[in-house]
């Protein structure tokens, strides 16, 4: 349902106007330590809101006024890996031996190797790989690389999804000849509205990401690979200046 909505948190702090009425400018100071245990997210069909809400009770009227507030958290989980992108060897070609490998037949005309170094990423890591052709007997006109979100919302039977395509890039233009290999290299910091792996929010919603490889013939006919990837934040990783759409400048401090 696109108009239901859940409150999973509240804080409220109460003024007395002295005498019943405000007639002055007046500073109200105030702090809020109600927890935050979810990120601020807009997509497509779910969103995870915060605000700040003023309201003046009055006798005739109430007047109230709100402004949102962008939370973003650090994964704390993946601390071990923070420092990992910082070593060296973070921008050299990779042993896909211990990486990610799938394989893609169709009937005997088409044969290839798609291998990642990896699953688990950062927000501003790099996607490292490479798709190697053992078997071409098709005319393939051109092959693609894409990071897309899939939104699932609800649980069990009543769960349904929505996908979107964030980034697409060419990687090849024409036929390979076998043996070929083609590398892969992805930069997530350039991809637009993209968040961390979201596990089951308020058990409401999940979101998920994947690297989809296609690969399309002169006719028209496309061949699909997908490999789904995990994403986390990391100190100092804020969210991209999309991902508060009409907030502005996004306020809040990492949880």
């Amino acid at each position: 349902d696109r108009e239901e909505r859940t409150e999973f948190t509240n804080q409220c702090k109460k003024y007395d106007a002295e005498g019943g009425e405000i007639k002055v400018d007046k500073d109200l100071e105030f702090e809020f330590t109600c927890p935050k245990q979810y990120e601020s997210y807009h997509g497509l069909n779910a969103r995870v809101q915060y605000y700040v809400k003023v309201s003046i009770i009055r006798g005739l009227r109430n007047i109230s006024h709100r402004e949102e507030l962008w939370v973003h958290k650090i994964d704390t989980k993946h601390r071990p890996l923070w420092d990992n992108s910082n070593k060296a060897s973070y921008f050299k070609e990779k042993d896909f031996t211990r990486g990610v490998c799938m394989e893609v037949g169709v009937d005997d005309v088409l044969h290839i190797e798609f291998k990642y170094d990896k699953k688990l990423f950062h927000l501003h890591e790099r996607v490292l790989g490479q798709v190697t052709f053992k078997t071409v007997s098709l005319d393939l006109q051109l092959g693609e690389v894409s990071v897309v979100k899939r939104e699932y919302i609800g649980v069990g039977d009543n769960q349904f999804f929505e996908t979107e395509t964030l980034q697409k890039y060419e990687i090849m233009d024409g036929t390979p000849i076998a043996g070929e290999v083609v590398p892969i290299r992805l930069y997530l910091n350039a991809v637009p509205r993209l968040t961390p792996t979201y596990d089951m929010v308020n058990d409401t919603f999940s979101v998920k990401y994947y690297i989809n490889l296609v690969l399309i013939t002169g006719d028209g006919k496309r061949y699909f690979k997908q490999q789904e990837i995990v994403i986390y934040r990391k100190p100092g990783q804020k969210p991209s200046s999309d991902a508060g759409q009409k907030l502005g400048q996004p306020v809040g401090q990492p949880s």
